[in-house]
């Protein structure tokens, strides 16, 4: 029965993956996104670089962007517009540049405009930059002589740009602000820079030491200089919001990276007039999101100068603007008036504590007047309405005498646009507790004469019946009301009707493996004709991030909205010199979200908040997903001590499935924390970071705040059951095939066996040659290639024979094969990226400089010692030694290597190589040891 449950609690952990892995591929709203349209044919010219580029960037090109007339035009390479270049990430084409350029194209055409853009775009032969690092350095090299050839275009322009604006997608956002690194590259040559979703915080993975140098070299830099000679750059990135499932949220982030002042980080669930989440191509093409950069980059041009704003200020004000809070204006207000003058209409009092107005179109200007006086226990007010003009809503103070107000205050920029697209609908909150409204008798909302229809729905509410506060349940307090909990939910507020809006504050938001499902139910609505626009707004708010998602629910439907987060509230600011310390550090804690709710009055509604296990799940797959082969590895090495401990003492191997579960994590965590509570000390840091010892990866985690209590306990039992899944279906795989091999090759002579494993040898020889000249990946697949054909032979011997040694060899050779397994796939982007020059280029092309090739060739000499020794009876007497020895790599590769995975690889053969050392001085003692004479 011992033998059973680690099995069951296998079956059961991979279950909770493979549900976790499911909620983050399938659990994505529906793609709103709207295609961007061309009206004639896009054509992408080629811009001839100098003859020394070309030479130096064979696979790299550089082209501007133009369709019908207006490419015909561009041919002649005498550019007269403002500079834009586009620069790809991970695998991209410098064809995405077209519907940025294309809808720019068109606004400049259809808006009459005196200047317009010339979008360039770099072609970097769509390299694998996200997973080889070498080629970010050459990538970067490149854009800055594609800059200087650009503004080389312009000789001849009345306005000669001085600056350049930068787009970058993915990774191309790094090599837009890697270009400020080079010593020979002038800062002042580009003063805006858009990322669209680029891991500025860290790459997702890190597959080489060149990567990791990168982004270190890049961000140092820019906490360095960011307000010295970088301070004149402004900056936005936005990420893809949940459906971008190659770079989440939390990584786009500019925080602690930029300064916070000259940049802006946001997602395009939150961008204004968008709401749309998209993946990590999408995001190039989803025409609500192309509109808010490509409106930003018409607002940031001087309209007489016809270039680039050279005042940040300014910049930053367009920014927010079209990516935090659009306050509804048709378009950027440089300056809003500071009242609005009331003579040219008629006054029209609205005295219900809930008001509403419509007309189909408006004869004359007219001045909704709330009188505010007559509702003393009022202390909010929201008012929505989608009337057409920019400056809509004022507050006044009507003297006594006065019949209505000649002038009011503009509020109006305190606003915000709300869903659903295309209704023009905007919000503004007014707190009447405030200072500046204590003498205020009216709220007055301006409608305008139009022809279109208008509607204006508001409400003056107390603060203590419409703002609400709770604490979100956590795992516990739902397992202990279950099954209520899951089919009522965890919170239910009834909401009644004849409200517009309640906000929820929800406190105990404070993990990201957290995730709740908001429903609002509809029911009894009165209005019998409703507008196509009407219906009720979710809004999820999280304070600290712009990262807000909304959610539009038809008249009558029922709405949900999902509330996870991408990043965890920052830790209080508190003055350590406070005698109220604590006090201060609770009071200044933010860590709750809201939930806002705009309502149709016209119905009763329920909100019903319910704990989402599934999401969880998906959330710990999304964030902790690129953990789990440090721990993996770190299962199969454990086993693999194990193994040799059974040697050294019984004399045989135990299998690979019943060595996972003997190892416990308290064998490899406890000291793993401690080292890494050691590592953190201030002393010990200041000794060993000089001598190049790198901090622990779990000071990367903290900094994300995604490391919680139990957490490396929790990865090594989920590794375990993820390699004892492993170890189980290589062991069917290898069952199978090994008949076959039996059937086929079975009548073979022992001769040709022999010659077999002479043919083997030689190409593992050849491996260790190809290492070294082509690509150590190669080296690396040709091993496992060879190690699978062994581990079949082995499994046809070990049913052919009774002798104890020959399975106890293929149990050995098991784990040794997992182990490979790793190694193939730890490698495989330089693989890939080999494997893919080489189909482009029709011949094997060799690296610029091979990731792979020193652990590959040092790979391959280890798989050839271990593969002509009779592995694990050799050297029987060092094996407890060598288990002690790996035993001790485990605890630093998981020290050191939870995020920064090419160090795995450094340990897999360090401890592979200690074994094979063994192996080799075990046969090299047997051969040597004299025969016993016979008689």
């Amino acid at each position: 029965m011992a033998s059973v449950k680690p099995v069951i609690g296998s079956v059961l952990m991979i279950f909770l993956v493979v549900l976790g892995i499911l909620d983050v591929i399938t659990n994505i709203e529906e793609n709103k996104c709207e295609m961007t349209w061309m009206y004639e044919m896009p054509q992408y010219l080629p811009v001839e670089m100098p003859k020394k580029v070309r030479e130096k960037y064979p696979h790299y090109g550089l082209y501007v962007y133009g369709e019908g007339q207006y490419a015909n035009m561009l041919r002649s390479m005498k550019m007269t517009g403002i500079p834009v270049l586009f620069i790809p990430g991970n695998a991209g084409s410098y064809k995405q540049v077209r519907s940025l350029a294309s809808v720019a194209f068109r606004r400049a055409v259809d808006k009459n405009k005196l200047y317009h853009f010339n979008f360039f775009s770099v072609d970097l032969n769509e390299e694998y930059s996200g997973l080889y690092g070498d080629c970010l350095q050459y990538q970067t090299e490149y854009v800055r002589e594609a800059i200087k050839k650009i503004l080389g275009l312009y000789k001849y322009a009345q306005v000669q740009p001085k600056t350049i604006i930068l787009v970058g997608h993915s990774m191309g956002g790094m090599v837009a602000r890697g270009l400020f690194t080079l010593p020979k590259f002038d800062a002042n040559l580009v003063n805006t820079i858009y990322m669209q979703a680029t891991p500025n915080q860290a790459p997702v993975v890190v597959t080489d030491p060149a990567l990791l140098a990168y982004y270190e070299k890049v961000n140092t830099y820019w906490g360095t200089h960011g307000n010295t000679t970088l301070r004149h750059i402004t900056l936005v990135s936005s990420g893809g919001g949940e459906y971008d499932v190659q770079v989440r949220g939390g990584l786009t982030q500019l925080d602690g990276v930029t300064p916070s002042e000259r940049s802006i980080s946001t997602s395009t669930t939150h961008l204004p007039k968008a709401w749309v989440s998209t993946d990590h191509r999408c995001i190039v093409w989803c025409k609500q999101v192309v509109l808010a950069f490509v409106r930003s980059m018409f607002d940031i041009v001087h309209e007489k100068k016809h270039m680039v704003s050279e005042d940040i200020d300014y910049r930053m004000h367009v920014f927010r603007h079209h990516f935090l809070q659009n306050a509804g204006s048709i378009g950027h207000v440089t300056h809003w008036p500071e009242s609005i003058d009331l003579s040219a209409g008629g006054w029209t009092l609205l005295g219900d504590r809930l008001f509403r107005w419509s007309r189909d179109k408006v004869e004359e200007e007219t001045y909704l007047a709330v009188p505010l006086i007559e509702f003393e226990d009022a202390d909010h007010v929201v008012v929505t309405s989608n009337s057409p003009r920019d400056s809509w809503v004022c507050v006044c103070e009507l003297k006594e005498g006065e019949k209505q107000c000649s002038s009011c205050k503009d509020i109006s920029s305190t606003g915000n646009v709300i869903p659903p697209l295309y209704s023009n609908k905007k919000v503004v909150h007014v707190d009447l507790n405030s200072d500046e409204m204590a003498r205020i008798t009216h709220i007055v909302i301006v409608i305008p004469k139009t022809e279109k229809k208008v509607e204006v729905l508001g409400e003056l509410y107390t603060q203590d019946q419409r703002h609400l506060s709770n604490s979100v349940p956590g795992l516990l307090e739902v397992a202990m009301s279950y099954p209520e909990s899951v089919v009522k939910g965890t919170l239910i507020l009834d909401l009644g009707s004849k409200a517009t809006f309640y906000k929820l504050k929800l406190y105990n938001m404070n993990s990201v493996v957290k995730a709740y499902t908001a429903t609002l139910e509809t029911s009894k609505c009165t209005n019998q004709a409703p507008d196509e626009h009407a219906g009720s707004v979710m809004k999820f708010h999280v304070p600290w991030s712009n990262d807000d998602a909304y959610r539009y629910a038809k008249y009558g439907e029922r709405g949900n909205i999902t509330m996870r987060l991408h990043t965890i509230p920052p830790d209080p600011v508190v003055d350590p010199r406070s005698l109220e310390f604590s006090f201060e550090a609770l009071s200044v804690a933010n860590d709750y979200v809201e939930l806002s709710l705009y309502l149709d009055p016209t119905c009763s509604h329920q909100i019903r908040l319910t704990m989402s296990f599934k999401q969880m799940l998906g959330q710990f797959v999304r964030f902790y997903g690129i953990l789990m082969p440090v721990f993996c590895v770190a299962v199969l090495l454990m086993s693999l001590v194990h193994q040799l401990r059974t040697v050294a003492t019984d004399g045989y191997c135990p299998s690979v499935l019943n060595s996972i579960w003997q190892i416990k994590p308290y064998f490899v965590v406890p000291a793993v924390l401690l080292i890494q509570f050691l590592l953190q000390l201030k002393v010990v840091e200041g000794t060993l970071g000089p001598l190049g010892v790198p901090a622990p990866d779990i000071q990367g985690l903290d900094r994300q705040g995604i490391m919680f209590r139990g957490a490396p306990v929790l990865f090594y039992m989920t590794a375990s059951a993820i390699t004892t899944f492993q170890a189980g279906v290589i062991q069917i795989i290898i069952q199978f095939k090994s008949r076959l091999l039996g059937l086929v090759f079975g009548w073979l002579p022992v001769s040709v066996t022999s010659l077999l494993d002479k043919v083997l040898l030689l190409i593992c020889i050849a491996a260790v040659g190809l290492a070294i000249t082509v690509s150590g990946a190669l080296a690396i697949f040709i091993c496992y290639v060879v190690a699978f054909i062994q581990l079949l032979r082995l499994c046809y011997s070990e049913r052919q024979s009774s002798d104890p040694s020959v399975r106890s060899r293929y149990h050995f050779q098991q784990t040794l094969f997992m182990l490979w397994l790793w190694l193939l796939m730890l490698n495989a982007p330089p693989l890939v990226v080999f494997g893919k020059a080489t189909l482009a280029s029709g011949s094997v092309s060799l690296f610029q400089r091979d990731p792979s090739g020193l652990v590959g060739s040092a790979a391959a000499i280890i798989f050839l010692s271990i593969i002509s020794t009779n592995t694990p009876q050799n050297a029987r007497s060092l094996s407890r030694g060598v288990s002690y020895v790996i035993h001790i790599l485990v605890i630093g590769m998981v020290t050191f290597s939870m995020v920064v995975l090419y160090r795995i690889t450094y340990t897999v053969l360090a401890a592979l190589g200690v074994l094979a050392a063994t192996q080799v001085y075990g046969a090299l003692t047997a051969r040597q040891a004299p025969r016993p004479k016979t008689e």
